[in-house]
Order: C-alpha cells, then structure tokens, then sequence
C-alpha cells in the first residue's frame, strides 16, 4: 500500500510537466497590423514579427489573387523577400505544424521556402520548386519545435504570399523540476528494490 501511495506521489509531477500544447491558425482575416496573432487564442506564449528585406515595403493582406487562398499575407513589392517570425516567450517553445503558399496569379517557378531557426541555421528548405498561382497553393507541414524562434521566410515575397500558419506552444520544464523527478524516481526504484530483495 505505501509502495502504490509513494509511486502516486511521484507520478504527481509527471502529470505537471505534460503540459499539452495547443494550436493557433493565422488566417488573416481579420484587420492586419505588425502585431496581428500576438499572444491571441491558444498560444498566449508567443509573440509574431513581420519583417520584409526592404524596409519600405509593408505586408498586405490580399483578399485574393494568391492562387486559391482568401486573405493570404504578401506585400506591395515583386522580388522581395520577407519572413513571418513566431517567437515565444522565455519558458516556452513554439511548434510550427503547418502553413500554405500560393504565387500571384500565375505559377512562379525556383522558388524557396525556408524555415530558420534565430541564428540561421536552416530546419526547412523546399529547395527550389514551382509554386502554384491559379486555383491552386501548396501546403507544408514542417512540425518543427525551438525554444527560440522560428522564422518562416519566403525568398521572394512578393510573389508569393504565406496563409493558414498553424503554430503551437508548449511549456518546457525547468531543469531543476527535471531533476527533482529524476530523484524521485531513482528513490521510486531503490525502494522497489529493496522490498524485492527482503522478500
């Protein structure tokens, strides 16, 4: 009885540290500003920037024009590139899950699509592939996890347009808690142990 009350026990933190993580979808349908999807719906946790390579350019919302997507987030500038950034705060992490592209009007040929981490090193390259204009987008689904952010950069940005940017977070356990129950369970088993061998 008291081997079953302290597993109870120890199990406890578990049960803590399996934090769930939940999904928030930009669609860009509502007004867009620099800080459109900041810590809105299920991701409290994570803060989105908005940066084009030129800085006078800006990012629009297009209620059409970008293949089949409605409300697609492209800027006001061919050949430009841009990236969407999800950042998420101290404590937690950010898991991109999916997102879809589309080209303005007609299919763009070698384009990239990329996904860096914040010191550029590359989780995700399309490598160099057709995206579709017309009637048509395509959709990547990376799942890609950072504690630090995430940026989804497409090379040119004008031409294409980015929409349904699926993201999550998660709170990652402190190391200490980690420990902590590292020591429980070590204890859990040496206790195991010992009521074994006195048997």
């Amino acid at each position: 009885m008291r081997l079953r009350l302290l597993s109870l026990l120890l199990a406890l933190p578990l049960v803590a540290l399996a934090t769930s993580a939940t999904a928030t979808t930009l669609t860009f349908d509502g007004a867009f500003s620099q800080s459109y999807g900041d810590n809105v719906g299920d991701t409290p946790n994570v803060v989105l920037e908005y940066n084009t390579f030129n800085t006078a350019q800006l990012f629009t919302v297009y209620v059409s024009g970008y293949g089949n997507l409605t409300n697609a987030l492209g800027h006001n500038s061919f050949n430009v590139s841009g990236e969407v950034v999800l950042r998420p705060d101290a404590g937690y992490s950010v898991t991109l899950n999916s997102f879809d592209v589309a080209a303005w009007q007609a299919p763009y040929n070698n384009q990239q699509v990329l996904v860096l981490d914040e010191d550029d090193n590359v989780l995700f390259d399309s490598g160099l592939i057709t995206i579709p204009g017309s009637g048509s987008h395509l959709s990547f689904s990376p799942s890609i996890t950072s504690a630090s952010a995430l940026r989804i950069q497409l090379v040119q940005y004008g031409n294409l347009a980015l929409d349904n940017v699926s993201f999550s977070q998660a709170a990652v356990p402190e190391p200490g808690t980690a420990a902590l129950l590292g020591l429980g369970l070590t204890g859990l088993a040496a206790v195991g142990r010992k009521r074994r061998s006195a048997r």
